[in-house]
C-alpha cells in the first residue's frame, strides 16, 4: 500500500513539475536538441551499461560460472527493473534471476550485488558533495566531515568485527543487508575489488559525460563535475524517497540544484526525460542482445 502511495505521489510531483516548467517549452527544448550530440550521449549510456555489466561479471566469478554476456544480461535486467520499481526491489529481482537461471546462491548473489551498490553509493556521495561544495563553498568543512564519516562507515561495515553491528538486529532488513554486504566483501580477493573499482570509476566518468552531452544537445554548456555532482544528488534523493524509479523526487532535486547553476526548469526536465528514455532504451536493447542464445 505504501509503495503504491509513493508511486502515485512521485508521478504527481513529476506531472506538477512538467506543468510548472511548461509542457510546450519542454517539448520545444527536446525536439530542437542536436541529434548528433544525443547519439554521442546514447553511446555513453551504452558504455555505462557495458562497464557495469563487466563489473558484475568480475564480482561474480568467485561464486560460480557465468559468461560476460550473461552477466551483462543480468545487469541490464536489473537496470531496466530499477526504472519502474524501487532500487531495492530491482536488486532483489537481479539476485533472483542469478539463482533461477544461472544457479548462483541467492544469499551470495545478494552479497555481490550489495558490494556493487556500495561502490555506486560511494561514488554518488563523493560527486554529490563536490557539486554542493561548488554551489555552497561555505559548506565545505561540513561536507568534508560528512564524506569522512561515510567512507569510514562503509569501511567499518566491510571489515570491522561483526559484534560491532549487533545493535542493528532490531532493524531486521538493515542487519540482513549489512551481513550480506560483509559476506560479499570478505569473499572477494583484493584484485577483484580493484577491478570493480576501476570499472565503477570509468562508468561514473561516462555517467557525467552522457548527462553533459544531453545538456550540450539542448544548447547548455556545463562543467562535467557540476553535472555529475547534481546528477548524483538527484540519485540520492530518488533512492532515499523509495519512490519507484525515483520519479518526481529526482527531477525536483535536479530542478532546484540546476537553478542555482543558472539552468531553466524546462531545460532540466527535458534533459531528465531524454536521459530516462535513453537509459530505458539502452537497457532493453542490452538485455535483448546479451540474453539472446
Amino acid at each position: 500500500m505504501l509503495k503504491t502511495i509513493l508511486a502515485i505521489a512521485g508521478a504527481l510531483v513529476f506531472i506538477l513539475l512538467i506543468w510548472y516548467s511548461g509542457p510546450q517549452a519542454i517539448w520545444n527544448a527536446a525536439t530542437q536538441a542536436n541529434p548528433f550530440l544525443l547519439l554521442a550521449a546514447l553511446a555513453c549510456l551504452a558504455l555505462i551499461t557495458l562497464l557495469k555489466g563487466l563489473r558484475l561479471h568480475a564480482l561474480l566469478k568467485h561464486s560460480g560460472s557465468i559468461a560476460r554476456r550473461e552477466a551483462l544480461a543480468v545487469f541490464s535486467f536489473g537496470q531496466l527493473a530499477n526504472q519502474g520499481i524501487t532500487t531495492a526491489l530491482g536488486e532483489v529481482a537481479k539476485g533472483a534471476l542469478l539463482k533461477k537461471v544461472h544457479g548462483f546462491s541467492f544469499s551470495k548473489s545478494m552479497g555481490v550485488i550489495l558490494v556493487e551498490r556500495g561502490y555506486d553509493f560511494l561514488f554518488t556521495v563523493f560527486f554529490a558533495a563536490i557539486a554542493l561544495a561548488a554551489l555552497r563553498p561555505d559548506s565545505l568543512p561540513f561536507l568534508g566531515a560528512a564524506l569522512a564519516i561515510v567512507f569510514f562507515g562503509v569501511a567499518a561495515a566491510a571489515f570491522a568485527p561483526g559484534n560491532w553491528f549487533s545493535f542493528l538486529k532490531r532493524w531486521k532488513k538493515v542487519y540482513e543487508s549489512a551481513s550480506k554486504f560483509r559476506q560479499g566483501i570478505k569473499s572477494l580477493q583484493p584484485k577483484t575489488l580493484a577491478y570493480a573499482l576501476a570499472f565503477s570509476a570509468a562508468a561514473w566518468l561516462f555517467e557525467g559525460l552522457g548527462n553533459q552531452l544531453i545538456f550540450s544537445a539542448l544548447g547548455i554548456q556545463l562543467p562535467i563535475l557540476t553535472v555529475l555532482g547534481i546528477t548524483s544528488a538527484g540519485l540520492i534523493v530518488g533512492f532515499a524517497t523509495a519512490i519507484p524509479g525515483g520519479i518526481g523526487s529526482r527531477e525536483a532535486t535536479l530542478v532546484l540544484l540546476y537553478a542555482a547553476a543558472g539552468v531553466s526548469a524546462p531545460a532540466v526536465i527535458a534533459q531528465a526525460l531524454l536521459y530516462r528514455i535513453g537509459m530505458t532504451g539502452v537497457s532493453l536493447a542490452s538485455y535483448a542482445a546479451a540474453g539472446k542464445k
